[in-house]
């Protein structure tokens, strides 16, 4: 904290420039101290490598990396930015290395853990967010029999997200999705009218 203010490092691959403007804007108004990355070296700023020769360009990178994990240490947590759930090796090390200073780590999109027939949100210190639960009917489906949301998480769209997940994971075993949980069924019938308003 600097005052009243909690500093967060934004982390993750610089070829999500809009999105890195994006979350520095919404943390900022969340009354957030933000630090980001110096450049966008995928996205914008490629200029940077145009005239380094190997030596020179290996240092540089070294030398922002470094810089990256010196941002870390100012600051009281990070903010992942995984686009489609993207993250590459640098910003794996410096999830690794936050966590390893005891820094909280953030999503832009959240990080489902999965289990046999379950799909589930929890932070790092194990709170459980959400949670979609089915089970196999017969060999050609499967039903949708729950879904839980914490109260610290709604309008987020997070049960949208866990049955979009769940359905992915159904699909992905060849069958059918079926849903008794009222939240589940509501969805899908709301998405396969939409899929066929597109067809047609």
């Amino acid at each position: 904290m600097v005052g009243n203010y909690k500093v967060i490092t934004l982390c993750g691959s610089t070829r999500f420039k809009k999105e890195f403007m994006e979350a520095q804007k919404n943390l900022t108004l969340q009354k957030n101290i933000v630090i980001s990355v110096g450049l966008f070296g995928h996205s914008g700023d490629e200029e940077v490598w145009e005239n380094m020769d190997e030596g020179t360009l290996t240092q540089t990178k070294e030398m922002l990396d470094d810089m990256h994990k010196r941002k870390i240490d100012m600051a009281d947590e990070i903010f992942v930015i995984n686009v489609g759930g993207y993250i590459g090796d640098s910003t794996r090390s410096e999830i690794e290395y936050a966590r390893k200073m005891g820094k909280k780590v953030n999503y832009l999109e959240p990080i489902f853990q999965k289990e046999e027939n379950r799909i589930y949100l929890e932070d790092e210190e194990g709170k459980l967010f959400g949670e979609i639960n089915f089970e196999k009917v017969d060999n050609d489906s499967y039903n949708i029999y729950h879904t839980f949301v914490d109260e610290s998480m709604r309008g987020q769209k997070l049960a949208s997200q866990l049955v979009q997940e769940a359905v992915k994971e159904i699909e992905k075993k060849g069958a059918k999705v079926v849903a008794s949980c009222s939240y589940a069924k509501a969805w899908l019938e709301k998405n396969k009218k939409r899929s066929s308003e597109n067809e047609g």
